[in-house]
């Protein structure tokens, strides 16, 4: 929810407490951005174009370096915007309501303060002093690519997988050879034979097991595939991309012969089986899973920090 404000001041205050001193740390990116969504809003709500510009990719690429537009509209988070926004809060900006991303990441904290402090949302001395205390790998690159580093996204990602893998037993070896065979021991996407591959089959899931798709890991909703089908179908919808991908010929055999697997083994995608309501309720035992997975690795990470301050402290002695 919104409210009108008079014009912003040419130096405000910083929308969060800031501490000085070392034990200063920022929040975390997508805290950052729920901390700071609302004043975007009313600065949308003075300037309607810029609103305009906020649901754009191309724009919000440029500005904020995101993939997808800062603002989605409900009836606009299908394809694929599924699952790249937070379904709560919701944002209201002069009557219409949206939705902001959740496709987030370290190296989106510059071109967001960047941005707050260009449209007046953010001081300059709060820019600063956040700038100063972001993590180096969060700004920094080296001339092969982004700073190592082991993002929670991949844990929480992973729980997702396991969460998903523990609603039904997986498939048996059984299972699994009976299904290279009805496939006639051929990739069920480009139909290449065993023969003609360098590599064995990939164990390939139609429906991705993630939190966007909610693919089981069940005998109905895997098929033999080659690794190159099974790395340009990556995350992609499986009706989508059979359609358009090149590697396929006849993308009607194809997808009936899948679509056929998944029927003689009584396989029905959790997107379709479940109404919105419980499509709700899932999303949000998820999303929980996946902040206390976030603040399980905080704690820790902290103990860890303050048992090495008091070994520092006690060699000093």
């Amino acid at each position: 929810m919104t409210r009108e404000m008079n014009p912003a001041p040419e130096e405000p205050d910083a929308d969060f407490p800031l501490e000085d001193g070392p034990g200063f740390e920022v929040p975390k990116i997508g805290k950052f951005v729920e901390q700071h969504v609302l004043a975007i809003a009313e600065y949308c709500e003075r300037h309607p174009d810029e609103f305009l510009r906020l649901q754009d990719d191309a724009y919000s690429k440029s500005m904020l370096n995101l993939n997808y537009p800062l603002f989605r509209k409900t009836e606009g988070l299908s394809g694929k915007y599924a699952g790249r926004y937070r379904k709560n809060p919701q944002v209201v900006v002069n009557g219409e309501t949206v939705h902001f991303t959740n496709d987030l990441f370290p190296r989106h904290y510059k071109p967001f303060i960047t941005y707050l402090t260009a449209k007046r949302l953010l001081s300059t001395a709060s820019a600063e002093q956040l700038i100063a205390a972001l993590p180096a790998a969060s700004i920094a690159k080296k001339a092969s690519g982004q700073i190592k580093s082991y993002p929670i996204g991949n844990a929480q990602n992973y729980a997702t997988r396991t969460v998903l893998d523990r609603t039904h037993p997986g498939p048996t070896a059984a299972e699994w050879l009976a299904t290279i065979a009805e496939f006639g021991h051929a990739c069920a996407y480009c139909r290449r034979t065993e023969s003609e591959l360098e590599n064995d089959f990939v164990f390939e899931h139609i429906v991705g097991i993630n939190m966007k798709d909610l693919g089981e890991n069940v005998i109905g909703n895997v098929v033999p595939a080659c690794a190159p089908c099974n790395e340009a179908k990556g995350s992609k919808n499986y009706l989508e991309w059979i359609a358009t991908s090149p590697r396929i010929t006849d993308a009607p055999a194809v997808l009936a012969s899948i679509q056929a697997h998944m029927t003689a083994h009584g396989y029905v995608p959790l997107t379709e089986l479940f109404p919105a309501e419980d499509r709700q309720r899932l999303d949000i035992a998820i999303n929980q899973l996946r902040d206390e997975l976030d603040a399980a690795a905080t704690r820790c990470a902290k103990i860890i920090k303050n048992l090495k301050a008091e070994r520092g402290a006690s060699r000093t002695r």
